[in-house]
C-alpha cells in the first residue's frame, strides 16, 4: 500500500527508504540491469545506443 503526501510524493505505508529501494531492486533485477554498489560515480557517457558508467569501481 501506498501513501500520498500532501506535496504529492508517493510512499509506502511504511514510510521506509528500504522498502522503496528493495522494490527498484526486484524490477531492476527482472529487467536485465546490472546493479553495482559501494562505488562513486565519476562520469556517465553515452553513445548512439548505449549508456555507459564509470565508477571508482570500474567501467559498465
Amino acid at each position: 500500500m501506498l501513501t500520498q503526501q500532501l506535496d504529492g510524493r508517493v510512499y509506502p505505508n511504511s514510510q521506509s527508504a528500504k522498502s522503496v529501494f528493495e522494490v527498484f531492486s526486484l524490477r531492476l533485477e527482472g529487467g536485465k540491469v546490472r546493479i553495482h554498489l559501494e562505488g562513486e560515480v565519476l562520469k556517465i557517457h553515452k553513445d548512439s545506443k548505449h549508456f555507459f558508467m564509470q565508477s571508482t569501481k570500474g567501467i559498465y
